[in-house]
């Protein structure tokens, strides 16, 4: 972690970015204030890149004031979020979500009625994590009204205040709170006790939450480096269960034993293919792109094609992911070797084309001379030229024979 010093002046790139300092100066000028807020003094903290959509504002400003300047300056404005205090500015094709200072006044879990402040400490109370409740102004001074720096600095992940409060507020928190822990603790192993109870007395209710947040949770929680301790302490608190039912985490403590001694980092698709949920697809509402990924490792992880012809025909990333959950079922270490085959099937170039079998073989038969040349080129470790191969077609012997 980059060094944090009170004298610092942050988000420096994006202080001077011109679209930030318009909707700074827009808000100066209707005398209210603007902060940088959440993820991106988070990660700037952390010496992460801060990129254009993690750039979200907080304001003394109503939304209705925000609407009014937007209208003034000439940029879009999208008000889906109005109700809860948020609008979206688009400031020459730039987005920003601008969010009123507000307390929570009633909520079911999923939607909440907010009453709008001027106070930058109330509105912190509101948030769900210590580190996600600081503020920077426009010239660069940090505001921390809740101690979340502190906790930053240690790596922990607490909520604000009384967890069940802050859970009860948004369901959604459960799950974030593992995504979070995943991806910002320092040490993985050690989890806050009250909001693991927390969690425990409310885990039934992440049923009400859409299946697009929930999805959207999970596989952000699946990207970390090291997933595990968060799915096996999510499987004890009985959540696991709700939102991916029929998982098995006995093989992801070996996944992520394996992935550290080999150096080679499991896909999101890897870890949800050794969880064998029931219907990944449906409880995550995987897009098309991901759930053909998910699908692929799956099936190959229990086939018999080598991880020379998996990355032949589909590239490093899905044998790397297929060759380490292979492993973790079998509770085995991979050879270091077959890392090095995997990059080197993967830039091979198949010599052999449609074309040159054409017009003998047309249709099926062409796509089955195709890969029975293909299996045959693999199994000579890549060193068959197109001579070799077209001397064998229709010639189905092994290359022992």
């Amino acid at each position: 972690m980059n060094c944090i010093d009170s004298g610092k002046k942050y988000l420096a790139r994006w202080r001077s970015d011109p679209t930030v300092k318009s909707v700074f100066d827009g808000v100066q000028e209707i005398n209210k204030e603007l902060y940088f807020v959440g993820g991106c003094v988070r990660n700037e903290l952390l010496g992460k890149d801060v990129a254009e959509t993690d750039i979200d504002f907080a304001t003394t400003a109503e939304p209705g004031d925000v609407v009014a300047l937007a209208n003034e300056k000439g940029w879009d404005v999208l008000t889906v979020g109005m109700a809860f205090g948020t609008v979206m500015v688009i400031v020459d094709g730039t987005s920003f979500d601008v969010t009123t200072f507000r307390k929570d006044i009633n909520n079911d879990g999923r939607y909440a009625d907010v009453e709008y402040s001027e106070n930058i400490a109330e509105d912190a109370k509101r948030r769900d994590f210590t580190m996600n409740a600081l503020y920077v102004d426009r010239d660069g001074n940090m505001k921390d009204p809740l101690n979340g720096l502190r906790d930053l600095r240690k790596g922990t992940v607490r909520f604000i205040g009384n967890a069940t409060q802050r859970i009860r507020e948004d369901y959604l928190r459960m799950l974030r709170y593992f995504r979070m822990h995943a991806h910002y603790s320092k040490n993985k192993a050690v989890f806050d006790e009250a909001a693991l109870e927390a969690i425990k007395s409310c885990a039934q209710y992440v049923v009400l939450l859409s299946r697009e947040r929930i999805g959207k949770e999970i596989r952000n929680l699946l990207e970390a480096d090291d997933p595990s301790r968060c799915l096996l302490k999510m499987e004890e608190v009985e959540l696991l269960e709700k939102v991916l039912p029929c998982s098995r985490t006995d093989a992801v403590g070996r996944l992520a034993n394996i992935q550290s001694v080999r150096g080679v980092k499991a896909s999101p698709w890897a870890w949800l293919a050794l969880l064998q949920p029931s219907d990944a697809a449906f409880e995550l509402r995987l897009s098309r792109a991901e759930e053909r990924k998910f699908e692929r490792i799956s099936r190959c992880s229990t086939s018999s094609e080598t991880a020379a012809a998996l990355a032949n025909k589909y590239g490093a990333e899905v044998a790397n992911d297929v060759v380490l959950t292979r492993a973790a079922i079998r509770n085995e270490f991979p050879e270091t070797d077959v890392f090095k085959t995997v990059k080197r099937a993967a830039n091979a170039k198949f010599p052999i084309e449609a074309e040159d079998l054409m017009p003998e073989f047309a249709g099926q038969e062409l796509g089955a001379e195709l890969e029975r040349l293909r299996s045959r080129w693999i199994e000579s470790d890549f060193r068959m030229g197109k001579g070799d191969l077209l001397g064998m077609i229709g010639k189905p012997e092994s290359l022992s024979d």
